[in-house]
C-alpha cells in the first residue's frame, strides 16, 4: 500500500536489502506519483520503506503487480571522491556508503550522477556510464568509461550512483537450462464458436539464438528463436493449458538514429578506461549469441526425446565508415578488443558489452562515388 498520513510511505511485508539514501523507482501503481523515483529517508523493518514528504499519493489497494525497486543510492554529502593514482580509476567511499551492499558485480554498468544541483561529479569526465571492474567496501574500481576519469574530491557533493539489472553468461553450477511450453493461438474453428480457441504448443523448447539488430535509422530489434523437442494441438472445445502467461509491456522503441549515445569499437588496453576507438561512425551492427541447440532424435520417437545444448558461442558483424588502417592492423595482430554500445531513451537506458573478442575480415569495400566502409566480423 502507499500512505501518506505521515510520513509518505510504502508500506511493505519485506524491507530486506533496503537502506536509507536508496534511490527507488515504484512500478504498475495507478497513481503515477507512485511510479516515479524516489529517495529513501527511512525504514521501519519489514513494514515501510519511507520517502521525502509530499511524493507519493494514497494508494490502498495497488495492483497485484505493484511494486518497487531499487535503482541506485545517493551518497551523503562529501561522501564520494575520485582516485585516480592507481592502475585503474577508483569511485572512494570515505565510509558512509559501503558498495557492497548495493549488489555490484564484475562487468557490471553503473551510471554516475543526477539531475539535481550537487547530484553529480563537477568533473564531467567522472559521470556518466562506467563499467565496474571490481567493487569492495570502500573502493569502486572502474575498468571502462567514455571519457579518462580525472581526480577529484567531492566536497559538498550528493553523488547519485545508478544501477541496473544484469544479464550475464554463466559458469558451472551458476548455468539454469529451463525448457518452455510456446503457445500460439489459432482462433476459433467457426465464427458461431468464438470462445472455442484452438492452440499449437512447442514443448520442452529450450532457448538456442539471440539475435541483435542495429540497423541505419531504423529501430533495434532482438530476435529470439527456440528448438523444441516436440509439439501438440488443442482444438476449441479443450481448455488451454495452465500456465503463466506473462503480459507483453508496451512500450517505446529505441531507435538508432537518436537514442544511441555511445557505440565504441576499442583495443583492450591494462590500465586504460578509455581507449580511442576504431571508427567514429557504424553503418550497422549485428550480435548473435548462440546455445548451439540441436534436436536429440531416436528410433520409435516422434520428434525428439531431448534437446542437446552445444558450446556458447558470441559473435557478430559490424559496418564501419571507414578512418584509419587501425582496425585493419587489430584483424591481423589478433589484438585483443571489446565492443560496448549503450542506448538510452525516457530514463532508462540498456548497456551491451563484449569484453573480449578477436575481429576478423576488415578487407575495405572501396566502391567508386561511394564512401568508403569497413566490414568486420
Amino acid at each position: 500500500d502507499v500512505d501518506t498520513t505521515n510520513p509518505d510511505e510504502y508500506q511493505v511485508s519485506s524491507t530486506t536489502g533496503y537502506q536509507v539514501g536508496d534511490l527507488i523507482q515504484g512500478q504498475n501503481f495507478t497513481n503515477t506519483p507512485n511510479n516515479a523515483v524516489n529517495l529513501v529517508t527511512a525504514i521501519v523493518s519489514d513494514t515501510s520503506v519511507e520517502v521525502l514528504d509530499g511524493q507519493l499519493v494514497d494508494e490502498a489497494s495497488p495492483p497485484a503487480d505493484a511494486r518497487i525497486v531499487s535503482i541506485g543510492h545517493q551518497a551523503t554529502s562529501g561522501d564520494l571522491d575520485v582516485v585516480t593514482t592507481g592502475t585503474w580509476p577508483v569511485i572512494f567511499s570515505n565510509g558512509t556508503l559501503d558498495f557492497t551492499t548495493l549488489g555490484l558485480i564484475p562487468g557490471e554498468w553503473v551510471y554516475v550522477g543526477g539531475d539535481g544541483a550537487g547530484e553529480e561529479f563537477a568533473n564531467e569526465e567522472n559521470n556518466g556510464f562506467k563499467r565496474v571492474r571490481s567493487a569492495t567496501a570502500t573502493e569502486l574500481t572502474i575498468d571502462k568509461s567514455s571519457s579518462a576519469m580525472v581526480a577529484e574530491t567531492g566536497t559538498g557533493l550528493t553523488v547519485n550512483l545508478y544501477v541496473g539489472r544484469v544479464l550475464k553468461n554463466e559458469l558451472g553450477s551458476l548455468i539454469k537450462r529451463r525448457t518452455y511450453n510456446l503457445e500460439r493461438t489459432l482462433g476459433a474453428p467457426d465464427s458461431d464458436l468464438p470462445a472455442e480457441i484452438q492452440a499449437e504448443y512447442l514443448e520442452g523448447a529450450v532457448p538456442s539464438e539471440m539475435k541483435i539488430i542495429v540497423p541505419t535509422e531504423d529501430k533495434m530489434t532482438i530476435d529470439l528463436s527456440f528448438i523444441a523437442a516436440d509439439s501438440s494441438t488443442i482444438d476449441g472445445p479443450t481448455d488451454l493449458k495452465d500456465g503463466t502467461r506473462p503480459s507483453l509491456v508496451k512500450t517505446d522503441a529505441f531507435n538508432t538514429s537518436s537514442d544511441f549515445t555511445e557505440i565504441k569499437l576499442a583495443e583492450v588496453i591494462e590500465g586504460n578506461e578509455a581507449p580511442d576507438s576504431y571508427f567514429s561512425f557504424m553503418q550497422s551492427i549485428d550480435i548473435t549469441v548462440n546455445n548451439n541447440v540441436s534436436p536429440v532424435k531416436a528410433v520409435g520417437v516422434l520428434g525428439a526425446f531431448e534437446v542437446s545444448v552445444g558450446n556458447f558461442e558470441v559473435g557478430g558483424s559490424i559496418t564501419a565508415y571507414f578512418s584509419d588502417v587501425g582496425a585493419m592492423g587489430a584483424v591481423r595482430d589478433n589484438t585483443d578488443t571489446s565492443l560496448h554500445m549503450i542506448s538510452v531513451k525516457s530514463n532508462a537506458g540498456i548497456a551491451l558489452d563484449l569484453p573480449l573478442m578477436a575481429l576478423g575480415d576488415g578487407r575495405p569495400n572501396v566502391e567508386q562515388n561511394e564512401v568508403i566502409t569497413l566490414p568486420l566480423d
